[in-house]
């Protein structure tokens, strides 16, 4: 399906704004967390797209499910794209917002694997490495998987910095057998 015109406009404005009052992680967050939500409660999402319910109502409801949750910008977008029928463009819209904020706003989006739980500590230090590295804004996605033994795994975008137990063994073991 083509992009709903408004989605595209929608994002760019948004993340204008965020950009301008320094709340762009912030919002790509809610975005993010809101389009992931609402995409798993197809119940919810499906009544909040109904045409047959009047459009005070829907967006009265999509208000009030959101009220406290997330930034303003953020909720005045998703009413935006209820306003203009793009709430079935959930997916292409949180993928605009992601890109436009790469491009315009310098955010970015990391992935952080690791074999156990980093405290509060390791995540602020690994933050401020990255900010010191790439500027901007970053949030962390962190995700546990044993198999890495120990160390981290980090990817941005086409970035990836590896270093695992487990890459430094096999290299280890390719070395050994040359």
């Amino acid at each position: 399906m083509a992009q709903n015109r408004y989605v595209k406009d929608i994002a760019q404005a948004l993340v204008e704004q965020s950009k301008a009052v320094g709340v762009v992680a912030q919002v790509v967050a809610d975005i993010i967390d809101t389009c992931s939500a609402l995409l798993e409660d197809k119940a919810t999402l499906s009544t909040l797209k109904e045409v047959s319910i009047p459009l005070d109502g829907r967006r009265e409801a999509l208000r009030e499910g959101l009220k406290g949750t997330i930034h303003e910008y953020a909720m005045n977008s998703f009413l935006l794209l209820q306003q203009h029928g793009a709430l079935g463009e959930l997916e292409s819209f949180r993928s605009t917002v992601v890109e436009l904020a790469e491009k315009s706003a310098d955010h970015r989006e990391v992935s952080v694997i690791s074999a156990v739980e980093l405290d509060d500590k390791q995540l602020e230090k690994l933050a401020k490495t990255l900010k010191e590295k790439f500027g901007g804004t970053q949030r962390l996605h962190t995700k546990i998987d044993q198999s890495v033994l120990g160390g981290v795994k980090v990817k941005i975008g086409d970035w990836s910095f590896d270093g695992t137990l487990k890459t430094k063994i096999i290299r280890l073991k390719q070395a050994l057998y040359v």
